[in-house]
């Protein structure tokens, strides 16, 4: 191996090896959703100009599928802010409910108050699971985009590559680059970077 080659080899392992070292951290410091994020907005930083400098065509397809489901994103997560608040209360409701009905379960069971509190707990119950379901009905939302995105991520390519292919402007190379459909595709990149 070529000193560039060791230099390229030692940068990869750490760039590759920082976030291993860092998600103890992450993970104890930051919330989930807000981890996820971060990842995904590194990730698009790095690899979208990767993309546009392989073929700017067919990079610019992912760019402006990126910020499209980016978008949509962002609109389900306002809209679920405000009822993941809601659905908080409830849960509160329900603890404090519970807490109360199992710390005084002798003075329930003597004035025969059992079928109340199970009738209020289960009235607090139907509350939280109403307010729950349009939160995850909006994140099953996002699920399936973000399953989709990566679909119309790929064949929006393939109809561009095709079109730009018979334009003469990209060859099949550039296609099967950018759809990934090549196990080598990394390593072949990687090996002309370090030779």
């Amino acid at each position: 191996m070529t000193r560039r080659g060791a230099i390229l080899f030692a940068l990869l392992g750490v760039a590759w090896g920082i976030p291993y070292l860092l998600i103890k951290v992450a993970v104890a410091q930051l919330d989930p959703a807000m981890l996820v994020l971060a990842r995904t907005v590194i990730a698009a930083v790095v690899l979208l100009p990767f993309a546009l400098y392989l073929n700017w065509p067919l990079g610019s397809i992912m760019v402006a599928v990126a910020a499209v489901f980016g978008g949509l994103t962002t609109l389900v997560i306002n809209k679920t802010e405000t009822l993941q608040r809601t659905v908080e209360r409830h849960y509160s409701d329900l603890a404090e409910r519970a807490s109360d009905t199992l710390g005084n379960v002798a003075l329930v069971q003597g004035f025969a108050r059992v079928e109340a509190e199970v009738t209020g707990l289960r009235t607090i119950a139907d509350d939280l699971l109403a307010a729950q379901i349009p939160v995850l009905s909006w994140w099953a939302v996002v699920a399936v985009l973000t399953r989709a995105s990566t679909t119309l991520t790929m064949l929006g390519i393939f109809v561009a590559g095709v079109t730009l292919h018979f334009q003469g402007r990209a060859t099949i190379g550039d296609i099967v680059k950018l759809t990934g459909t090549s196990r080598n595709t990394l390593k072949q990149h990687f090996r002309q970077l370090v030779a």
